[in-house]
């Protein structure tokens, strides 16, 4: 039994010997012979070192804006950038080369992908489907910034395209892209998920059939714990969701502000949850705030909507373009004005707990600073409703969602924390 033991030990320590990490710098001599598997010999392109890299292994780039000719396609490998995958994400670089060349930056596609700590840029996919500058079909990509990419096909991202349940981007940044028609920031679809990312100032430029300038999503996707603000649709008849289009999935602890469409901050055309996010100070030609176009039943719980714009310069934050046969179920939440399709006089019919904002202000600390967390004195705190998905979930600021002091959750992406000092007695 001893000996059996010692020789399970040894075997596992010759496998861990034979990995290596693997190394890209502007400096390498590109030792190819020893899989750039030190400082000295690193690669100079980061899909040589990617390619060489085994299972598992780990491939590091230092700092540097690295051109490309041709995306950089990560299986089963992880590549970070120097030292931590954080700190020097700002100056580690990967370029699309545009106008020289036009392809993606990134391709992941294995469920143990991760690309980590890099600005990805100046990519256009000139007719490739997916994404522009990061398409992911399986794996990771982490504390990246997304940025200055566009796309001239018609209908996916110029920022970051996921695909299936295995696909997350998290904590992002996705910002500044230029779209055609759907999701210039990021596209979502078949139960993909973006979390702890910020969306911001992304826009489409068709006057036709854009959707989701911020975030468009299907399938069962998730978005969670995200600011998606600054957004914009060109102002065509036939633009929907400036924030965030949804064909169908579950919008968690979101801040959706100051996005513009024709129609929409956001516009559920697809069966959609949304939970705890605070939808704000947005604006739209026509129909604005949350526009509800779903063929089925939709759920709307512990939501605050408020000043929500539209070309009328009216406020109204929930526009429900559906009947009593298909209805939208309306739970703990807060909201200035609806249009209601079937009954257009009324405050919203079908639910319970709503506060009517109308009249009252949410209680924001101070609104006009782009602040919409909650004061003590706000309706919205702990008036809220639990939901099974709250253990160990956290609001936008990373502090628990069911506060320790009344264990009720409050409505919108911001949980109140109360001032003071704490004593502890023994």
């Amino acid at each position: 039994l001893i000996k059996r033991n010692v020789f399970v030990l040894l075997t596992g320590f010759a496998l861990s010997a034979d990995a290596f990490d693997r190394y890209v710098s502007l400096d390498g001599t590109n030792d190819a012979g020893n899989g750039y598997n030190t400082w000295a010999g690193a690669a100079t392109q980061i899909q040589w070192a990617v390619s060489a890299a085994g299972a598992g292994e780990t491939v590091w780039v230092s700092n540097g804006i690295y051109y490309l000719t041709n995306q950089i396609a990560i299986g089963n490998v992880k590549l970070r950038s120097w030292p931590d995958g954080s700190s020097r994400r700002d100056t580690t670089i990967v370029n699309g080369n545009y106008p020289a060349y036009t392809n993606r930056c990134f391709l992941l596609n294995n469920a143990a992908a991760l690309a980590e700590g890099f600005t990805i840029t100046n990519s256009c996919s000139s007719g490739i489907a997916q994404g522009s500058a990061v398409t992911i079909t399986a794996g990771t990509l982490r504390n990246c910034l997304v940025t200055g990419n566009i796309t001239t096909d018609t209908t996916h991202s110029a920022g970051v395209y996921l695909s299936g349940a295995s696909s997350v981007a998290t904590n992002c940044r996705v910002e500044i892209n230029i779209g055609y028609q759907y999701g210039a920031g990021v596209y979502l679809t078949s139960s993909a998920r973006l979390l702890n990312c910020r969306v911001f100032s992304n826009r489409t430029t068709s006057a036709t059939f854009g959707r989701g300038a911020g975030v468009h999503m299907d399938s069962g996707s998730l978005v969670d714990g995200c600011h998606i603000t600054g957004n914009m649709s060109t102002n065509g008849t036939t633009t929907f969701g400036g924030g965030i289009f949804s064909d169908g999935g579950t919008i968690r602890n979101c801040l959706i502000a100051r996005n513009s469409a024709y129609s929409g901050a956001v516009y559920f055309r697809g069966v959609t949850a949304m939970e705890n996010c605070t939808v704000v100070s947005n604006y739209s030609a026509y129909q604005p705030g949350i526009v509800l176009n779903a063929a089925a039943a939709c759920t709307i719980r512990n939501v605050i909507a408020w000043r929500n714009r539209y070309s009328a310069a009216l406020d109204i934050d929930i526009w429900d373009q559906k009947t009593a046969t298909v209805p939208t179920y309306y739970t703990n939440c807060a909201f200035g004005l609806v249009y209601d399709a079937a009954a257009p006089a009324a405050k919203p019919w079908r639910g319970v707990n709503n506060i009517d904002l109308s009249a009252v202000s949410p209680g924001f600390v101070d609104p006009q600073a782009g602040n919409y967390r909650l004061q003590e004195s706000s309706p919205c705190v702990n008036a809220g409703i639990y939901q099974a998905w709250m253990a160990g979930s956290m609001d936008l600021d990373g502090h628990a969602r069911i506060d320790r002091f009344f264990g009720i959750v409050d409505m919108g992406c911001y949980e109140y924390l109360p001032g003071g000092i704490m004593f502890k007695v023994r």
